[in-house]
């Protein structure tokens, strides 16, 4: 109902990513979402004729670098994102919008002319997607790339994630998938830094700190992954503002008794802003 709303109100090419698209390969709702991506071209104009036919601000939204504020229907409780570029880790550049519009499909939402991305493109935005925000982090998000990417040729895949800057973030993706679901060995960065993904449980405070030292190595060059990864720990060792080196002492101690707990109750009984977080 949303993408026929949209559609009915604007136009030029719009591209349908996650979200719905990635559903319709799950068996009934098996596969829930919380949002609608747009990914266009036209991103501000979209924006603009949307808003001029009744969409508004949600009240849960915001806007980032590669969308704008999020926006909202009055009758259906579903946010809507229309994404200038695709979601891509820092320091490397994403691919261009038309260059994915080129290779659309249409939408398998069904809704008439709304696209897709083809599978081997879905499948890097995915990963892409997925490593920037917490690589190898949830067995949902690895399986919603293993569905895509099902329908993609390996060396397709392999030859676009090399020309869009991403091939080492997508071997490690996809010897994740292979030792996940069809009992390979597990690659570098599963022993690292997914070893919970085979145990079907979340990541441990010290899981977590380990993807924010290490991740960065499996996309960037080494020498920038060399730099992020100090920055990372020294932000992580360096006391707060205004917190005395006892204090600093004190939470450390903390995070260390608390290093084989699940994040989340780590998180919730224990983690407090700083002032810069």
């Amino acid at each position: 109902m949303l993408l026929r709303k949209v559609r009915e109100c604007c136009d030029g090419p719009l591209l349908v990513i996650k979200g719905p698209e990635v559903a319709k390969l799950y068996p009934g709702t098996a596969r829930r979402f919380s949002d609608v991506d747009l990914l266009s071209p036209q991103a501000d104009q979209v924006q603009a004729e949307l808003q001029g036919s009744g969409f508004t601000f949600s009240p849960t939204g915001d806007e980032r670098p590669h969308h704008l504020h999020t926006l909202r229907w009055p009758t259906l409780a579903l946010d809507l994102e229309v994404h200038r570029r695709v979601n891509w880790p820092i320091f490397l550049e994403p691919p261009a919008t038309d260059a994915i519009l080129a290779g659309a499909v249409p939408s398998q939402t069904g809704v008439e002319g709304v696209l897709a991305p083809n599978p081997i493109h879905h499948s890097l935005i995915l990963a892409a997607h997925s490593w920037k925000a917490r690589p190898l982090s949830s067995l949902r998000d690895l399986l919603d790339i293993a569905l895509v990417s099902a329908e993609a040729d390996r060396r397709d895949l392999d030859r676009t994630a090399a020309a869009w800057g991403i091939p080492r973030i997508w071997r490690a993706t996809a010897a994740a998938i292979d030792a996940t679901f069809f009992g390979a060995r597990q690659g570098m960065a599963q022993r690292l830094i997914g070893r919970h993904l085979n145990d079907l449980r979340e990541e441990t405070t010290l899981e977590s700190h380990a993807t924010a030292w290490l991740s960065s190595f499996w996309s960037m060059s080494t020498s920038r992954a060399l730099e992020v990864s100090a920055a990372v720990v020294y932000r992580e060792v360096r006391r707060r503002p205004g917190e005395t080196w006892q204090g600093k002492l004190g939470r450390s101690l903390g995070a260390f008794r608390g290093r084989s707990k699940p994040l989340s109750e780590y998180m919730e009984t224990s983690w407090q802003p700083s002032d810069d977080e």
